[in-house]
């Protein structure tokens, strides 16, 4: 099993499409690499052949800006980009590796095994924007689960840039590349989501692993 250790690294990786899923990439000091996700997927589970439709299911999920559905959170081992099947897939790297700490170490360790010590994470129900002690995003969850590795004006930066509308953000701010340095967060560049090709930022996704989804039992 994968274990992460206080001074391993972490990264922020994301869709560049727009409203593109964000999930966190974790190195260990034995080069092994793991990445984790976190969202609702219930509509594009769905056996029935009109909610399967993918019109239906996109439009199941942006009705929880209104109705927030609760104990649906599930978490993704081996994550990656959610891109459809008709564009480059590619992945945009949010943030350069930074060190973990020790609290974040012991939070992503018991959200691989399962430990429901942590389950406090995913008590407020999905949407897809996140609204204050109200519902959260998988973007909320990323930041909660790192923010004990950066300083608090540097979760003020990522919460200023993943809170919201994500399909508004993403059109107003695009895909943004963060450089994290001595828990400081501070943007680098940035380019319009939809802007695919092979960069320093932006490269092909290769799937390695198979996706194992975990859904959090409250």
């Amino acid at each position: 099993m994968f274990i992460l250790k206080q001074d391993d690294w972490v990264r922020i990786e994301r869709s560049p499409y727009i409203n593109g899923h964000f999930y966190l990439k974790f190195k260990n000091a034995d080069g092994r690499v793991m990445t984790l996700g976190f969202g609702y997927d219930e509509p594009f589970l769905e056996n029935d052949i009109v909610l399967s439709n993918p019109i239906v299911a996109q439009t199941r999920m942006f009705t929880t800006a209104i109705v927030p559905v609760s104990n649906k959170w599930v978490v993704y081992h081996n994550d990656h980009p959610r891109n459809g099947k008709m564009v480059p897939n590619m992945y945009h790297i949010v943030t350069n590796w930074f060190n973990v700490s020790l609290e974040t170490a012991h939070i992503v360790n018991k959200i691989i095994s399962g430990d429901k010590e942590v389950n406090g994470l995913f008590e407020l129900p999905f949407c897809v924007f996140t609204v204050e002690n109200t519902s959260n995003s998988c973007r909320t969850i990323v930041i909660d689960v790192i923010k004990d590795s950066l300083n608090r004006g540097g979760i003020e930066v990522l919460k200023k840039y993943f809170h919201g509308n994500p399909t508004m953000n993403d059109i107003k701010e695009g895909c943004i590349s963060f450089e994290v340095v001595n828990r400081n967060v501070k943007i680098k560049k940035k380019h319009p989501c939809m802007w695919v090709f092979n960069s320093d930022c932006c490269q092909s996704v290769v799937m390695e692993t198979r996706v194992l989804r975990c859904p959090v039992c409250l």
